[in-house]
């Protein structure tokens, strides 16, 4: 396209009129965008801590702390032993007792990442009666899906005085 100036010249016609100079071009560079799976932003996923508390009835099963990320935390304990009451020597029935718990939390993958998550504990020991034949033991399992913003606290119970208590330290 040319200007008009150069229109009028090029038809043997003088103007006095000059075309003003055009606009400066500017080419601004794309913004980076993060990457995507289908529609969805990936985001970097930071580590929570949570502080934990598990409890039956009155004894202190363990307190400590749990990293819960992408990959979720788990903590783990077992004893065996013998057990409390004397059995013959080399029979069957000397058994062993065990006990132990399990408590793992993890993030939920879908909703709002940041405050969804599952925890799972699962409690187990011997049976009341003592005995050589390691006749049976008691377990209970806990599942449930909780929200914990930072700084929040919940408070989670079972049967046979199991509880678990999660503060969101982040």
């Amino acid at each position: 396209m040319i200007g008009l100036a150069a229109a009028l010249a090029l038809l043997g016609i003088q103007s006095d009129r000059t075309d003003p100079a055009p606009p400066p071009v500017f080419i601004t560079p794309p913004t980076p965008q993060a990457p995507t799976i289908g529609s969805r932003t990936r985001q970097p996923i930071v580590p929570s801590r949570m502080d934990v508390r598990v409890t039956a009835g009155r004894d202190l099963l363990w307190e400590g702390s749990l990293r819960v990320g992408l990959i979720g935390g788990v903590y783990r304990q077992d004893l065996t032993q013998a057990p409390a009451v004397p059995c013959l020597p080399g029979s069957r029935d000397n058994q062993q007792t065990r006990s132990g718990f399990v408590v793992g939390i993890n993030r939920v993958p879908y909703g709002n990442p940041s405050n969804q998550h599952q925890v799972t504990i699962n409690w187990s020991r011997p049976s009341e009666a003592p005995s050589c034949t390691g006749s049976g033991a008691r377990t209970v399992e806990l599942r449930e899906t909780i929200s914990l913003d930072p700084g929040e606290e919940v408070t989670l119970e079972g049967d046979a005085g199991l509880a678990v208590r999660i503060r969101r330290a982040d």
